[in-house]
């Protein structure tokens, strides 16, 4: 890796990363319901799932979910539904921002799950590794260290901005707001979960 490339790379992946979106409007419910640091606990999902498709870009499979109509579409609609659910469910919690969880403010294993999952369903990630990072790739050099360095970074960077909506979101719960503002709250992400959705759903695969 060169200095060029870094200089290149760093500042591209910080916006990539700071951008809003499902994952990081996910990070931001996180810290709503649980706190800051339930919600960076639960950032460990959306590491496993980036690990996931770094390997799958690896043996090629990335390329095929890159390039096939059918395997994106699929994709792409199941991660759509899992938003929307999200996102209703957060909306219909009159009372309590974490209202629909299994506990009183959601366990770190829930937060995981759900970045997981929405990283997983999210094809933006897989065309991120696909197409995003090739772009810094510097041929003459070994692809596959290049590959792996830039994937390594980007997913610091990307912890690093979840990390900040995850804050944003506790600041939030650390103001007890009322019944009323917090209903307020609640509608406001869940409206943004299911406007990611409707975001998503638009996503065509590029060609």
């Amino acid at each position: 890796m060169t200095h060029h490339q870094w200089l290149l790379f760093v500042p591209a992946a910080m916006l990539v990363a700071a951008s809003p979106g499902a994952g990081n409007f996910l990070a931001l419910s996180n810290g709503l319901r649980g706190g800051a640091l339930a919600a960076m606990i639960g950032l460990v999902g959306r590491v496993a799932a980036f690990a996931i498709m770094i390997s799958m870009v690896m043996i090629g499979v990335g390329a095929i979910l890159s390039t096939s109509a059918i395997a994106f579409s699929a994709l792409k609609w199941a991660g759509v539904v899992y938003l929307v659910w999200l996102g209703v469910r957060l909306w219909r919690s009159d009372t309590d921002p974490i209202a629909f969880e299994t506990g009183p403010a959601g366990t770190p294993r829930q937060f995981i799950m759900r970045e997981f999952t929405v990283a997983l369903c999210n094809p933006k990630a897989m065309l991120l590794f696909t197409a995003f990072l090739p772009q810094f790739l510097v041929a003459g050099h070994p692809m596959a260290e290049q590959f792996t360095m830039l994937s390594a970074a980007y997913i610091m960077i990307e912890v690093a901005a979840a990390s900040g909506y995850a804050v944003a979101g506790s600041r939030v719960k650390a103001l007890h707001l009322s019944r009323r503002g917090t209903r307020r709250v609640n509608r406001i992400t869940g409206g943004l979960m299911i406007a990611a959705a409707g975001w998503l759903a638009t996503m065509r695969r590029a060609t």
